[in-house]
């Protein structure tokens, strides 16, 4: 994938199976497309043990993997992100929250906390900032979408280790919540 982010496990970047579009004339052509966003530089996991938090990847990709020779359209976020998550939601947009805009993933190793989520509009290829959360969620939270279509976010950071997390925005918690 282009920007040169490591994208795995450490690096934690988010990735979605976007909606799946049938051609219902031919029911052989399906299209398949991922969005894969954020991620960190590689070697940020070793040199956060010298404590030094890197900045992270500000970019998603987008890539129709039924294609014959897909390629990746890249486009970037209006923050940088990690150890955040996504949902997609019924209209096909993609609603992208939570993480941290430095680190990598790990107990106490995420800094300028991302409060703020993004709405990715998949029609329009844009994305709008959406009002900022109250609650800090990094490692180990997760969203779902429920029929309802509502999302709920739960989790980050359980671990009798884990001491705050000291955000951007001076906030900082030791609850897990």
């Amino acid at each position: 994938m282009p920007g040169g982010a490591a994208r795995n496990y450490l690096s934690s970047s988010l990735s979605v199976l976007l909606h799946l579009r049938f051609d219902h004339n031919n029911s052989n052509n399906i299209q398949a497309e991922i969005m894969v966003c954020a991620g960190a530089e590689p070697g940020s996991n070793s040199r956060k043990m010298k404590v030094e938090l890197l900045p992270v990847a500000d970019t998603c990709g987008r890539l129709v993997v039924t294609e014959e020779s897909p390629e990746w359209e890249m486009e970037r976020m209006p923050f940088r992100r990690v150890m955040g998550d996504m949902v997609v939601l019924p209209t096909g947009d993609v609603l992208i929250m939570n993480g941290a805009g430095k680190g990598t993933a790990g107990w106490c190793m995420g800094r300028e906390l991302v409060l703020r989520p993004v709405l990715y509009r998949k029609a329009s290829r844009e994305f709008e900032v959406m009002n900022q959360t109250k609650i800090p969620r990094l490692y180990h939270s997760t969203a779902h979408l429920f029929s309802n279509r509502r999302v709920v976010v739960r989790g980050s950071n359980q671990n009798i280790r884990f001491d705050g997390v000291l955000g951007g925005d001076n906030v900082s918690y030791k609850d897990g919540r």
